[in-house]
């Protein structure tokens, strides 16, 4: 009698590793929209906190980074992460940059 069964390959590995794939794709998201909210909270309970101009060394910060930018040769544009409070980009698009500013925080 012929054995009509001819299994070649079992995909349980291969399965295996698109669902722990699926899994770390999920926990990254789950990651980013609890950071994203967490930033949010900060943001909306005092968004002071993020003022670099609240104190000494982030005036300190602020005015070094200038005249860094103001050193470069003509910039067109530019992008600041992070922007916070977007001092850096008001300065640098008072200057005619085209700025595009990013934060974790929608309302930043």
């Amino acid at each position: 009698m012929e054995n009509r069964l001819n299994i070649v390959a079992n995909n349980n590995q291969e399965n295996e590793n698109i669902s722990i794939k699926r899994n770390q794709k999920d926990s990254l998201s789950s990651l980013k929209i609890e950071t994203e909210a967490k930033f949010e909270r900060l943001w909306l309970n005092d968004p002071e906190q993020f003022n670099p101009e609240k104190t000494l060394l982030g005036k300190s910060r602020i005015e070094k980074t200038k005249a860094l930018l103001d050193q470069l040769p003509e910039v067109k544009r530019c992008v600041d992460l992070g922007t916070g409070y977007g001092k850096l980009s008001r300065y640098m698009a008072d200057k005619g940059v085209e700025v595009t500013a990013v934060d974790i925080a929608k309302n930043a």
